[in-house]
């Protein structure tokens, strides 16, 4: 009701026939399509409140009961379609304004070749010997119907009335997407990428838009559906997979591979002292026979450092910088245990060292336990992206 009501208000010469109460003279009581003269009388006076000045707001009471006395489909609190009720005001105003109160029968001529301007005047004449008010004024038109026969090629050209017109709104066949990309080497915040792809693309056609942006090569390009609640990676997504089919509100993440052969992924999920998950989980690449427990530890640090430089204290930091033999974190298995071979384990912590890691799964999840809160006193930093404008 709110949105029909504005509308109408806001339509200025609308607006200034009942301020003005140019409308009074016109009211038709004895109209037999129309109400009274109740509709006009009740639409004059929320008018006339709402362009009063004296409200900040104004509940249009007795107009909602009027409504509702002549169209019970509009009784009651729920929501209806504003275009429905938008011509049910606009009808029952112009039937309450109309100056005509016996409407004349007049049997309407076919055109017969005659020039289009002399049958439109006839046939705008023959609406207005029925139908004369402020709203025909304001609202009326004309649309120019064209029927030709199939069989005798007979061409039939008829104005008709209207006070709508119904346009279709485009459907775009399109969807815009929102990635958030992990490079490779890159010590910087992941960097959030929007493009728009058709809702049939693939996740391979979303791939190379994304490869051409990022300047990542398609081979070299993950992407994974994030489950934000336990801010871990949910699924990896294929590349034959259907865009649409696939992917509901949560967001994806794009992670750059190596070029490299032999390397294996973590994904990597960070807890609080609190035992909260939080931030974005991305992924770190390993070496079986190569990777130290240290060099995992360092791998998670450098993928940390730039959140931790803007959630921490400067002086939190420089002690961090001072003491590289120390980490302000422990690293630890989440669920399946792929170090030990003991039955029942649901992750053994990993210690930096000079050791070899080991791991004997195809794939993983570490956890970073932070140590103290002062280095992530605000968790929300830790969701933090560069965001690029998209070409």
């Amino acid at each position: 009701m709110n949105s029909a009501i504005q509308c109408l208000s806001n339509t200025a010469p609308l607006c200034n026939y009942f301020l003005n109460n140019s409308y009074k003279e016109d009211i038709n009581k004895n109209n037999p399509l129309g109400m009274k003269g109740y509709m006009a009388e009740t639409f004059g006076k929320l008018i006339k409140h709402m362009w009063s000045g004296q409200h900040s707001s104004y509940q249009p009471k007795s107009f909602k009961q009027i409504i509702g006395k002549y169209a019970p489909q509009f009784t009651g609190y729920s929501q209806h379609d504003a275009h429905e009720l938008l011509s049910f005001l606009l009808d029952g105003l112009h039937e309450d304004l109309n100056k005509i109160s016996n409407k004349p029968y007049i049997e309407t001529k076919s055109a017969d070749g005659r020039p289009e301007t002399e049958v439109a005047k006839e046939s705008w004449e023959t609406h207005l010997a029925r139908n004369k008010s402020k709203i025909v004024d304001l609202f009326h038109g004309q649309l120019k119907s064209t029927l030709v026969c199939p069989d005798c090629k007979k061409v039939s050209i008829t104005f008709d009335s209207n006070m709508y017109l119904s346009l279709p709104i485009p459907i775009s066949n399109n969807v815009d997407v929102e990635i958030t990309i992990f490079k490779l080497q890159d010590k910087k915040r992941p960097s959030k990428y929007g493009v728009s792809i058709p809702k049939t693309s693939t996740i391979q056609k979303l791939k190379e838009v994304l490869g051409k942006i990022c300047k990542i090569p398609v081979e070299n390009l993950c992407l994974a559906q994030l489950d934000m609640t336990t801010h871990s990676i949910s699924s990896v997504l294929k590349d034959d997979d259907i865009y649409s089919h696939v992917i509901n509100r949560d967001p994806i993440a794009g992670y750059e591979i190596p070029n490299e052969p032999g390397y294996k992924a973590l994904k990597v999920v960070q807890k609080s002292c609190d035992r909260e998950y939080f931030g974005i989980p991305y992924i770190i690449f390993w070496k079986p026979k190569m990777t130290t427990k240290k060099q995992l530890y360092e791998m998670v640090w450098n993928n940390t450092k730039c959140y931790l430089r803007e959630s921490s204290s400067s002086t939190s930091y420089d002690e961090i910088q001072n003491n590289e033999s120390e980490y302000p974190f422990k690293l630890q298995i989440r669920g399946k245990c792929g170090i030990c071979s003991e039955k029942g384990c649901t992750g053994c912590p990993i210690k930096p060292s000079e050791k070899l890691f080991k791991f004997s799964l195809p794939s993983g999840t570490i956890i970073v336990q932070w140590q103290s809160k002062k280095y992530v006193k605000d968790k929300t930093k830790f969701c933090v992206v560069t965001t690029h404008n998209s070409p």
